[in-house]
């Protein structure tokens, strides 16, 4: 069994509220967001590159579980 891997990234709920969405790796080596209750996040732009650079890392990650597979 791999060792979990799992990010939190700050976000805003619809009502502006902050939140967190979670970036996940499952148990298939599949990359995992969890949103806030209401499905939604936001994020400025700057904000995003945050939660874009943790999908990627979490992307890379999953990709060496994986055996190298894109």
């Amino acid at each position: 069994m791999q060792e979990r891997w799992a990010k939190t990234v700050p976000c805003r709920d619809l009502a502006g509220r902050i939140r967190s969405a979670t970036v996940a790796i499952t148990d298939k080596a599949e990359v995992a967001v969890s949103m806030p209750p209401g499905g939604s996040g936001f994020w400025t732009p700057s904000e995003f590159r945050q939660f874009i650079e943790t999908a990627i890392a979490a992307q890379m990650e999953a990709s060496h579980r994986r055996g190298g597979e894109r």
